[in-house]
């Protein structure tokens, strides 16, 4: 079986790859062309796995029952801001780290 802090370590690495990939793709065809579309689709879909896996790892590894580190907000920050991964990353896997997303539809409703 494999371990929390891998799969921490795994996503992560992932995360800053896709980024990476997304931040130079940018500077290298700020209009986005078909196939550039096709790939932000491809990078945004890695970002929405691999952040689901590192807010599992990461609620594993700081023994937190169910809680909501993740949203469907968070991929969509990494892929709107890749220079500000690293930062995201470590307010992520900072204690105490909440995303809010799941408060806003419980008072919406």
């Amino acid at each position: 079986m494999v371990s929390a802090g891998w799969r921490e370590e795994k996503s992560g690495n992932v995360i800053r790859a896709v980024c990476s990939a997304v931040a130079a793709l940018r500077k290298a065809s700020p209009s986005p062309a078909a196939s550039d579309e096709r790939l932000y689709s491809l990078f945004f879909q890695a970002l929405h796995d691999a952040t689901k896996l590192y807010c599992d790892a990461l609620r594993e590894l700081q023994g937190e029952a169910a809680v909501d580190r993740w949203s469907p907000e968070l991929p969509r920050y990494f892929f709107d801001r890749p220079e500000e991964c690293e930062d995201t990353l470590r307010i992520v896997a900072s204690d105490g780290y909440r995303d809010r997303y799941y408060e806003k539809g419980a008072s919406n409703g």
